[in-house]
């Protein structure tokens, strides 16, 4: 795998043979650290972790940078072409390598993808909620279509983190709404899946 270098600031240090996310103003961008991780399995990850350019949280910054890419990828249907937004690596294995690299915890990285997992699920499932207000059940389809690609990757199940999308959606949706978001969601999901989106709807 070739090496792609990520942009660095005026000030930056260069780590020899391994691109560094640079943390910005703006963040660190889904693209900076697939280059990361293509770098590291080439390279090795050794001076990665000890760069001044992750200390203070930023590791945790670059991790959830790497979360939204592997969901977008999820979204999108990048299965069928080969995960080539992520460098055409599986998205629990581009996260569970990238935590490696970054040195995040696994405990830390699983809250950070159930973290990330429930602020797409509230998004979701609000959305689909609106459209079904709407009487626009297919846009809900395609909404829950994308959220089950999402739970199934990445094995969400009802927990507290979908409590507490429950919480929030109650206070927005009906529970005749909610009932028809759940009765949306596409027949071939799993019983795993459906529970958890059954609990982030608080049915």
């Amino acid at each position: 795998v070739s090496r792609i270098a990520v942009p660095a600031t005026k000030n930056s240090q260069g780590v020899r043979g391994a691109a560094v996310p640079c943390i910005s103003s703006k963040g660190v961008q889904g693209r900076h650290v697939v280059a990361l991780r293509k770098s590291c399995a080439v390279h090795g990850a050794g001076t990665i972790r000890g760069s001044d350019r992750l200390i203070g949280g930023k590791k945790d910054t670059a991790f959830r940078a790497g979360v939204g890419a592997a969901l977008t990828a999820v979204e999108t249907g990048e299965g069928e072409t080969g995960w080539s937004s992520l460098g055409s690596y599986e998205p629990t294995v581009f996260l569970s390598d990238l935590a490696r690299d970054l040195g995040v915890t696994p405990e830390r990285a699983g809250v950070l993808v159930a973290n990330a997992t429930a602020r797409k699920s509230a998004a979701a499932l609000l959305q689909a909620g609106a459209s079904v207000r709407g009487g626009e059940a297919e846009s809900a389809r395609v909404d829950l279509k994308k959220l089950t690609s999402v739970l199934h990757t990445f094995r969400a199940c009802a927990g507290e983190y979908l409590d507490l999308v429950a919480f929030g959606l109650e206070q927005q949706l009906s529970e005749a709404e909610r009932k028809i978001v759940l009765g949306l969601v596409p027949k071939e999901t799993s019983e795993d899946v459906r529970g958890a989106i059954r609990c982030a709807l608080g049915l």
